[in-house]
């Protein structure tokens, strides 16, 4: 092997060193993005009163995993339609979320593509079913702990309640409550068993994770 073939293998080594390192290595998503922002965050005090819920500058990601395959991740938004946030002694006493199911859309897929069939059937019958539940409520109120704040409530998917409870951060910016917040979900609780492990067998790669992640960061104002 000559040095010139030598200078060529040592430069293509460099250049899939620095793709793994530059590319490979970056695995932070939306939900990881939120999820790093909780990390020590401390109570605080609100300001009082009624605030509705900035629907176009409140987002909400999902993220869902296949998990007999490595890496496997869908990833994609749904919309808040309308909600109210009470505030009552500094602390979040009730309030309502309303999110419109019928605007989730999946924006990545594990294998790269197909984003259009998966939003098809996240909307179908198999999942959320959409046509017949155009909407999913949570009723919420707050848990404080001592260093930091907790989201409980009441989540209705698809006519089916459960309490659900998650770390959220909570801020106070020119009069505009801020909540960031991950909760991970258990979705055949709800009655959503497609693909899943825990009541299908043979489904060889095919498993859905029963858990789904919700990443949210929400404005709103009174």
């Amino acid at each position: 092997m000559n040095k010139k073939t030598l200078s060529i293998i040592a430069i293509l080594v460099v250049i899939v060193i620095v793709v793994v390192v530059f590319f490979g290595g970056k695995k932070d998503t939306a939900v990881n993005d939120i999820n790093n922002q909780l990390s020590g965050v401390k109570k605080v005090s609100l300001e009082n009163g009624n605030y509705n819920v900035s629907t176009d500058r409140t987002t909400v990601f999902w993220e869902g995993k296949k998990t007999l395959i490595e890496g496997y991740k869908d990833e994609g938004t749904i919309n808040v339609k309308q909600g109210n946030i009470i505030v009552e002694a500094g602390e979040i006493t009730g309030g309502k979320i309303v999110i419109d199911m019928d605007s989730i859309v999946a924006v990545k897929t594990g294998i790269g593509s197909n984003m259009e069939n998966l939003t098809r059937h996240l909307k179908s019958k198999d999942f959320f079913d959409v046509a017949k539940y155009p909407v999913s409520t949570f009723e919420l109120k707050l848990d404080s702990v001592e260093d930091g704040h907790y989201l409980a409530g009441n989540l209705e998917i698809k006519d089916k309640k459960e309490e659900i409870s998650f770390p959220v951060s909570l801020s106070m910016e020119n009069g505009e409550l801020k909540i960031k917040g991950v909760a991970i979900l258990n979705r055949t609780k709800w009655g959503i068993i497609y693909g899943s492990g825990s009541f299908f067998d043979n489904l060889k790669n095919n498993v859905i994770d029963d858990n789904f992640t919700v990443a949210f960061d929400l404005v709103a104002s009174k």
